[in-house]
């Protein structure tokens, strides 16, 4: 019997079945970005162990079966396999909300805002991003269950899925703008100046310096985002508008220690810059001068060459 080609059958049968089953169930995943936001970790131990055993006994065929069958699971079946376990999961949190009456759902989403903060505050990280989670499950609008679990994941230094938690909510804020109460403390300007913050973090500093201008065109004059772009705009080469920055931040806040400093290396290097232009000058002179000997004296008019005074065949006019 031909194992591998059965094998390779039962794939492609199991990979049918399960985009049949995500097809039709699809419409559920609206209740929340499930690409943004991961799924309860109740059953992750299970399923690495599932995982590496396959794995192990997938790395022992040799040759390019093997490497062909590898391929398949980690580009299709993986991915198929996640979103439909945060499909289940989506399902299985929205039944839990529907059992819940308005009353008794917000007493819950009050009880689970007080465990995500206690557990924030012992850096009990999974713990909380848990709770907030089951939040968000409840009422996938609730802006501030995104906000604190990007906050969550920044303290994990779990950077890029902050980013796309902030992402989420900044849209979420844009459709919420009239219904949201004024008086909170979260803005779109504070929003983008924390995805600024992440950004750098990662290394991206051009597109973190977009996101700090993006805070600094709702609240043009807030201190803490003129620093922080003062220091993008140096790291991106755009000196012009690090001085306009460092400017601004002078008269938002005079008793800044940066300030001088800053001031400080732009007249720095505002003279070397001046140097290098008069080193630069004086060298093109010197180039387009004439190329004389400085010991030679200029010949008198009329002074035969002594070399040629007795040169035979040339007579002698006196």
């Amino acid at each position: 019997m031909n194992w591998p080609l059965l094998i390779l059958i039962l794939i492609l049968i199991a990979l049918a079945i399960i985009i049949v089953i995500v097809v039709r169930k699809f419409p559920a995943l609206a209740i929340l970005d499930v690409e943004n936001i991961p799924g309860e970790k109740e059953s992750r131990f299970k399923k690495d162990m599932i995982k590496k055993r396959l794995d192990r006994d997938l790395s022992q065929w040799s040759g390019f079966f093997g490497r062909f069958l590898l391929f398949l699971k980690k580009n299709f079946s993986d991915p198929l396999y996640k979103a439909y376990d945060n499909l289940k999961q989506q399902r299985r949190r929205s039944r839990r909300g529907r059992k819940l009456s308005l009353s008794q759902r917000r007493e819950r989403i009050q009880e689970l805002f007080v465990a995500a903060k206690e557990n924030l505050e012992k850096e009990e990280l999974e713990w909380a991003e848990e709770a907030l989670i089951e939040i968000i499950g409840l009422e996938s609008k609730n802006l501030d269950a995104f906000w604190m679990l990007a906050d969550v994941y920044s303290e994990g230094k779990r950077w890029a899925e902050a980013h796309s938690t902030l992402e989420h909510a900044l849209k979420l804020y844009r459709s919420l703008k009239w219904s949201y109460p004024s008086n909170s403390e979260i803005s779109r300007q504070k929003i983008y100046f924390e995805m600024a913050l992440i950004s750098k973090s990662l290394g991206a500093n051009l597109r973190s310096f977009d996101e700090v201008q993006e805070a600094l065109e709702l609240e043009p004059n807030n201190p803490r985002y003129l620093d922080l772009a003062v220091e993008l705009a140096i790291a991106v080469d755009k000196i012009n508008l690090a001085k306009d920055f460092v400017l601004r931040l002078k008269q938002a806040n005079p008793d800044n220690a940066k300030v001088a400093e800053w001031e400080q290396m732009f007249s720095l290097a505002g003279e070397m810059l001046a140097a290098q232009k008069s080193e630069t000058g004086k060298v093109v002179e010197e180039l387009e001068l004439p190329l004389t000997d400085k010991n030679s004296e200029p010949e008198a008019p009329g002074t035969p060459d002594p070399g040629k005074e007795n040169e035979p065949g040339i007579p002698d006019p006196s």
